[in-house]
């Protein structure tokens, strides 16, 4: 009878019965040696239908054998399948990253040609789903657009369009537990995390105050006994009246503000030298009072330029002598001092 031949290799028979298969038939339901990746492998030459693949190098070829050859393979690790029309055609026209555990079916095309005929993930996910393929066409016009929604949702993304119809955002979540708001409201924290409004007040002279309960904010008038600081200025319908200390001067220069009280006291006793002095904010009109304490080295004031003094030419002005408090008196017409006089330590 005709020898039967698989692959162009003889098997031997004997009274009709398959003694020894050769050739490709002789692979078939034999683990072959692992082959490692390359950009090349030769899939081909395997030493069994079904073979691991070890390694991460990304595939792009696998090599040269008759057509209609078949292969098993087992992907050991993460390594890139790189997709070809012609060369290494794989399903969904993508490159696949492989992971552990995952096998495919390759099909020799011939002329170092292959395709992938199967590929089952280790998971057993699909390579690719897309929402024709699982009938979310219809799920997305229909099932959705009614779907009351879920209690669960812990991932969110931007939402770009659409009007907030639920409950008031919490304080703790970024929001004011509020839900409406009056022309004029102020948000303020009346107590640990919860937020309330402060409406307007209907007269136009009231200034916002912490007197409210437990010092939240409320609306009052000013209170000229409690709710102001400093002297009122002359120049502004006070009296200009008041007392204030400058800070000692440790050099030789020192600065006195007149809006901040006009009896001002001085000490010169850390001075390194005769004092310059620069006045500022006097209010013509007004009397002036500086008294001056001397240390153990009494030092002169020098007054801005032009100042006049009783019964004295220049502008500096010396002290009774050490450790001595004197209070000079002086005055301001719009455009320069008077230093009317001194009055000497009186112990």
């Amino acid at each position: 009878m005709p020898v039967p031949l698989i692959d162009a290799h003889p098997i031997n028979v004997t009274a009709g019965n398959i003694i020894v298969p050769d050739g490709e038939l002789a692979l078939y339901g034999v683990q072959g040696a692992n082959i490692t990746s390359a950009n090349s492998i030769d899939l081909g030459a395997a030493t069994g239908f079904f073979v691991n693949i070890t390694g991460s190098v990304t595939i792009n070829a696998m090599g040269t054998v008759t057509a209609g050859t078949l292969r098993f393979v087992v992907f050991t690790g993460a390594l890139i399948l790189t997709h070809n029309a012609v060369s290494l055609i794989l399903p969904t026209g993508a490159s696949i990253t492989t992971a552990a555990g995952d096998s495919a079916i390759f099909l020799s095309l011939g002329s170092g040609n292959w395709k992938c005929v199967g590929y089952l993930r280790a998971t057993g996910k699909a390579l690719s789903v897309t929402a024709s393929d699982v009938g979310l066409g219809s799920v997305e016009n229909t099932a959705l657009s009614t779907w009351a929604g879920t209690t669960n949702i812990t991932i969110l993304g931007t939402i770009a369009t659409g009007v907030w119809s639920g409950t008031a955002v919490g304080t703790t979540k970024g929001g004011t537990a509020l839900t409406s708001y009056t022309q004029g409201d102020l948000i303020y924290a009346s107590a640990s995390n919860v937020l309330s409004k402060l409406a307007k007040d209907a007269s136009a002279t009231r200034y916002l105050s912490n007197t409210g309960a437990s010092n939240d904010p409320a609306w009052a008038q000013v209170a000229l006994a409690t709710g102001v600081s400093g002297t009122l200025p002359a120049a502004n319908g006070g009296s200009g009246y008041g007392a204030q200390t400058v800070t000692a001067p440790t050099g030789t220069t020192s600065t006195i503000d007149f809006s901040l009280g006009n009896y001002v006291l001085i000490s010169l006793a850390s001075a390194s030298g005769n004092i310059t002095l620069t006045l500022q904010n006097p209010v013509a009109g007004q009397l002036y009072f500086i008294e001056v304490t001397q240390g153990v080295t009494p030092r002169t004031l020098v007054f801005p330029a032009a100042t006049k003094q009783a019964l004295t030419v220049g502008t500096t002005w010396t002290s009774t002598g050490a450790s001595k408090s004197d209070i000079i008196t002086l005055t301001y017409n719009g455009s320069n001092y008077r230093i009317l006089g001194t009055v000497p330590d009186i112990g």
